[in-house]
């Protein structure tokens, strides 16, 4: 249970929980923050409870502050002098995917993204308590989703980067940290959703940077093309071309990554 899940649950409900009650929430994973919690400027006690007495004795602290208990317990389980005390009297089930829609004020998320159940926890972190647009058309789309990702971890502006965008990204001091920094699950994702604008190529470039072997090349290849090629020219959908030849992304790559993209091309059959 992280604290963004935990946030983007409670704040819609803070205005309709009386005072006598508290909020309980149901999950397998331990809450490990911190014992209190500030959302919308109201201070918040936390507690992980991992039986019914410790529930109770929650319950029956006078801490001023309202409560939210998390428990991997079932409604069923906790007893009815406890359920009593919650709001709703029941323990509420946290949906990373509902929370998400109603962050951007959606009606519906796209079918396909409900089967990456991570990618809304990793994009609710990623918004902590900044409020983004609203979903388009009331649909919450991949590319919202992608969005918020790739600029908060990333550092990337557009979740959708041609190549030229993509290098320039890669060329900057954090870019190596910030990926590598990554949970594996994340990464693959990540890798997935660039292929699908960037391709074999974008993929590559990725395995070069999980491993190191591309970062001083790019940086190389862009102060060199500084120095060759004129200010007009390097502008998006136009830049490094040079009375109209447009030299291989390849050739920004090291001897190492080309070895590897060649590598990979006999593996898979081709030339």
């Amino acid at each position: 249970m992280t604290e963004s899940l935990l946030i983007s649950q409670v704040e819609p409900l803070r205005s309709k929980v009386k005072a006598s009650e508290a909020i309980g929430i149901f999950s397998v994973s331990r809450w490990q923050g911190p014992e209190t919690l500030t959302i919308s400027q109201e201070t918040w006690r936390v507690a992980q409870c991992d039986s019914v007495l410790e529930l109770r004795e929650q319950l029956a602290e006078e801490g001023g502050a309202p409560l939210i208990v998390v428990t991997s317990l079932a409604t069923t389980e906790v007893g009815d002098d406890v359920r009593a005390r919650l709001y709703k009297q029941r323990l509420l089930t946290v949906d990373p995917w509902t929370l998400l829609m109603a962050r951007f004020k959606a009606r519906q998320v796209d079918p396909a993204l409900r089967l990456q159940a991570e990618l809304a926890e990793v994009a609710l972190d990623a918004l902590g308590q900044t409020e983004p647009l609203p979903a388009a058309s009331g649909v919450l789309m991949p590319e919202s989703v992608w969005q918020v990702v790739v600029r908060h971890w990333l550092n990337l502006d557009s979740a959708r980067p041609d190549l030229q965008a993509f290098l320039e990204w890669m060329a900057t001091d954090t870019t190596t940290a910030r990926w590598q920094s990554l949970e594996a699950t994340l990464r693959e994702r990540l890798r997935a959703w660039f292929a699908l604008n960037l391709g074999e190529m974008g993929a590559l470039l990725l395995q070069s940077l999980h491993t190191g072997l591309c970062d001083r090349s790019v940086r190389r290849h862009r102060r060199a093309r500084s120095r060759h090629y004129p200010a007009h020219l390097c502008v998006p959908g136009r830049a490094h071309t040079v009375r109209g030849r447009h030299p291989h992304p390849a050739r920004w790559l090291s001897a190492p990554c080309r070895r590897s993209v060649r590598a990979r091309k006999r593996a898979a059959g081709g030339r």
